[in-house]
Parts: C-alpha cells; structure tokens; sequence
C-alpha cells in the first residue's frame, strides 16, 4: 500500500475552505483519556484538488516554544503516514467524487505527548472515517 504524506496538496488551508470547515464540522469523540481532539467534514471535490486534506494545529497557548509546536505538527504527519487506511480513504473519496477535511489538534503539555499514543489514536480516527464511509 501506499505510503500517504501530508503534503502542501494535502494540507487544509485558505480563508474560504477554513471558514465552510469550521462551520460544518462534526467532532470524532475519542474517549475521556484522549490527547487529540479531531473534527471532519466532507464536501463535493473540489476541481483538482486532493481527496482528504488536513488541518493539523499546535496552539501556543498550550505550546509557548515554537519547536514544541513544530514537534508536535512533525509527529501528526508521521503518524498520519503510518496509517495506512488514508491511503485507501482518499482513493474511494476521489472515485466518488467526495473531499474529506480532517482537524488534528492537541492541546495536552508536551511533556504528557508520547508518540505511541498519538499513533494510536490517529489509527482510531482513521478506522472511524472508514466506518463512517463503509456501512
């Protein structure tokens, strides 16, 4: 399978696309004990635009030192390459002719971030959109 990067294609930006995301959003609830906090939309696909974009935050309220923040984006991106459900996502969303918009944020102290946990719960937001997908 495919390896998926979070590319400039794929990352969500533009003041008219931020504004439609953030005003059609629905939240994927985790669990009491999750670091991320994750919200999605999808829309009709935009011409020659890629099939899921994503939107990964660092606040600075919560992460005061840029490379903090930087770490924590790096460690979204990876960890959204090592799931390989995007991959597939992203070509059936395509076929239909649909765009998936996933916000990734975390908010926790970067002293309570461990990567095995960011890992695994990407994994579980993943295996929801293909749910959500697939009925």
């Amino acid at each position: 399978m495919k390896r998926f990067s979070v590319d400039r294609q794929h990352s969500l930006a533009g003041r008219d696309t931020l504004d439609w995301f953030f005003k059609n959003r629905k939240w994927i609830r985790l669990g009491q004990n999750s670091i991320i906090e994750s919200a999605w939309a999808k829309r009709p696909l935009p011409e020659s635009e890629a099939g899921i974009r994503f939107l990964l935050l660092a606040p600075k309220r919560s992460y005061k030192r840029a490379h903090d923040r930087n770490k924590i984006k790096r460690w979204l991106r990876a960890a959204i390459a090592e799931v390989p459900e995007f991959s597939s996502l992203e070509t059936e969303l395509t076929s239909r002719g649909e765009q998936l918009l996933v916000m990734m944020r975390i908010s926790k102290p970067i002293r309570d971030v461990k990567w095995a946990q960011i890992l695994d719960e990407v994994h579980a937001i993943a295996g929801q959109r293909a749910k959500r997908l697939h009925p």
